[in-house]
């Protein structure tokens, strides 16, 4: 059994294959396996991946599952220690499994540590360091605002089965999710130093507005009102009622000010029909001034536009 297995699915990023590949064959710890899936891509990933014929990695080609239901199937199918996750296209520090690998073997307690992230800006132009704070107790932090990356933690394998793992009901915030559950029955930890490099793409969460941020928080608000309940006593939600008990989540004011701040951002791009969606959904979730405030925007973009220019001429 391998001390590591290191999990990476793609779809329809060939383009950014090679560079997180190489980043783990040339890890200063190597006893480890690197499962690669291609999520039923429809590019040129298949043909790329199947240029290597390194033995630590192991390539699976899928009809499309999604990312959760993928690595859910290749932790399944894997046996190792520890599970580390690497986003497609981010790049791991060459010490990134030897220094979490060994983190974990001095912290038994400790079921899943990250690490600093180097942030590189969509145009790769700019770049800046995540530096989440655990703060005195990492189980009340994480409540407030995930700790982690996804793409920059190691999990010991062992606490990961005893939360259950992901769940496939979380299409999105699923690591959150998992972390908020693992919290409750091991320790979080942190390495203070960025040990993986991953760049913001138009399409992904930390990119421009889009729909799967959207989606994304309200589904992390859900996984806070489902820890909520677990630990208030209470049975989980969705171990009560399946994925329907979405529809039974508390509404957030929290959640209708971001949706309108992205929909403020979306006119300053000029991507007008979805700030107007990302209003009403603002407006929807729960009135605010500031939803109301991007839906009267959003009705007159000629004005917000305006608006925005003269506010970032004279408001610097």
């Amino acid at each position: 059994m391998t001390k590591v297995v290191v999990v990476s699915a793609y779809y329809n990023r060939c383009h950014l294959l090679a560079q997180t590949i190489e980043s783990v064959l040339n890890q200063t710890h190597q006893d480890f396996e690197l499962m690669v899936i291609n999520d039923g891509s429809t590019d040129d990933t298949a043909r790329e991946l199947a240029t290597y014929e390194d033995p630590r990695i192991r390539k699976i080609n899928q009809n499309n599952m999604g990312f959760v239901r993928s690595i859910v199937d290749a932790i399944d199918n894997s046996q190792s220690e520890y599970i580390a996750i690497l986003g497609s296209g981010d790049v791991a520090a060459p010490t990134r499994l030897e220094k979490q690998a060994a983190y974990l073997d001095a912290h038994p307690n400790v079921g899943v540590v990250g690490s600093y992230v180097e942030r590189l800006s969509e145009d790769g132009q700019h770049t800046h360091i995540v530096k989440p704070d655990l703060g005195d107790d990492p189980r009340t932090t994480l409540m407030a605002h995930n700790l982690f990356n996804h793409t920059d933690v190691m999990i010991r394998r062992s606490f990961y089965k005893k939360a259950g793992g992901y769940r496939t009901s979380f299409t999105f915030s699923q690591d959150y999710d998992l972390w908020l559950r693992m919290s409750e029955i091991c320790d979080l930890a942190l390495i203070k130093e960025p040990l993986v490099r991953s760049q913001v793409l138009a399409d992904s969460v930390t990119g421009r507005p889009n729909e799967k941020r959207l989606i994304t928080r309200s589904m992390r608000i859900y996984a806070t009102h489902c820890a909520r309940e677990r630990r208030a006593g209470r049975q989980d939600p969705i171990d009560k009622y399946g994925p329907v008990a979405f529809l039974l989540r508390p509404r957030s004011r929290n959640l209708a000010v971001w949706w309108a701040d992205d929909a403020i951002k979306a006119i300053s791009l000029g991507d007008i029909a979805f700030a107007r969606k990302a209003a009403q959904t603002s407006w929807s979730e729960a009135p605010t001034f500031r939803g109301l405030t991007a839906l009267a925007l959003a009705s007159a973009p000629n004005v917000a536009n305006m608006v925005l220019s003269l506010r970032r001429k004279y408001l610097k």
